[in-house]
């Protein structure tokens, strides 16, 4: 059993490349040679001695190398209802060659009526799990999914029982929370204003130009710091944040991104400073393992459903040659913790 919580330093995404007697296993299946649990025994030994190969090099992040799926992406779509595939004939064009993987379509409406395949998939991983690792689930993103089913060589598939892309991106989401809630469900969990930099227009810079703003007119000191241009790593945000806070040790309270908020978090449990009355807390974007922390993070929360379907809806009107408005802003809440 694992204590630990993700993100880790280093990591990777999970897909390894299949070993012989796996391709051969899955070859002979297909053929009619093998029985399904035949084929799953090949697949839990081959895994299992991944997972070993995983620890020894010292990685706290396990995997099941996707083992047990054809493609990286496929085998997820189909485990929902109103997904069909088939033996292609013809192939996808991928660098030069037929990739010859299934014809996958729409037969019905996408939802989830019973458990998805793949939580099963994570279990066996899980129970692999020791005090230095964490299990990982790979799914493909909900992006893939919407394009998979709205491409030129699926959609008339699709437009029998879809009229337009939003209930069809309607529909997917509901799919997809529901897969996330059984993986959730078996154990699956993986004031400095800190900005980015001030040459670069952004408009997380116009946040911070707001928030001094405000904050000097309720006559509030605020130190700014300027990070460095997309830079993303955890293990600068902590060089950072630890820096600022040995020089600035009079301050009481942090407003900066979630990851940088749990980090300062961190650094006053180790010091003994007390959260909230001693130094406040406000992070942003309320990315779910600001959940997981102790207090929980106060954060301010963007609509991401909301978001990604702006996002969506702005890209099919520039392919159908609308014009858009390329500037979109949109509401956000306050996720109330205990940080502050």
């Amino acid at each position: 059993m694992s204590n630990l919580y993700a993100p880790f330093r280093y990591d990777y995404v999970g897909s390894f490349l299949r070993p012989a007697e796996l391709k051969k296993a899955r070859a002979d299946y297909e053929a009619g040679a093998i029985t399904a649990d035949q084929l799953k025994a090949v697949e839990d030994q081959c895994i299992t001695e991944l997972v070993a190969k995983q620890k020894a090099a010292g990685y706290h992040v396990i995997t099941d190398g996707e083992f047990r799926r054809a493609t990286w992406h496929l085998d997820f779509m189909w485990g929902f209802d109103g997904v069909g595939h088939k033996k292609t004939n013809t192939g996808l064009p991928f660098h030069g060659e037929a990739a010859m993987i299934d014809d996958t379509f729409v037969t019905g409406r996408i939802g989830l009526s019973g458990e998805h395949p793949f939580v099963d998939h994570f279990r066996y991983v899980k129970a692999l799990e020791d005090e230095k690792t964490i299990a990982k689930q790979t799914i493909p993103a909900p992006a893939q999914t919407l394009a998979q089913f709205w491409m030129p060589f699926a959609r008339k598939h699709t437009e029998a029982f879809y009229s337009s892309a939003k209930p069809l991106m309607d529909d997917i989401a509901q799919a997809y929370i529901a897969v996330l809630h059984q993986l959730y469900d078996a154990g699956c969990r993986n004031v400095l204003n800190f900005g980015g930099s001030f040459r670069v227009h952004t408009p997380s810079n116009d946040r911070h130009q707001e928030f001094n703003r405000v904050m000097e007119e309720n006559g509030a000191s605020v130190k700014t710091i300027e990070m460095a241009w997309n830079m993303m790593e955890y293990d600068y945000y902590c060089r950072i944040m630890e820096q600022y806070m040995d020089i600035y040790r009079d301050i009481d309270g942090v407003f900066t991104t979630d990851i940088g908020a749990l980090y300062c978090l961190n650094i006053a449990n180790q010091r003994g400073v007390k959260v909230p009355e001693e130094l406040h807390i406000v992070g942003y974007d309320a990315v779910d393992m600001t959940r997981l922390f102790t207090p929980k993070l106060t954060s301010i929360a963007q609509d991401i459903p909301g978001l990604a379907t702006a996002c969506v809806d702005t890209m099919m009107d520039l392919l159908d040659g609308k014009k858009v408005k390329m500037e979109q802003i949109l509401p956000v809440s306050i996720q109330k913790g205990g940080t502050v």
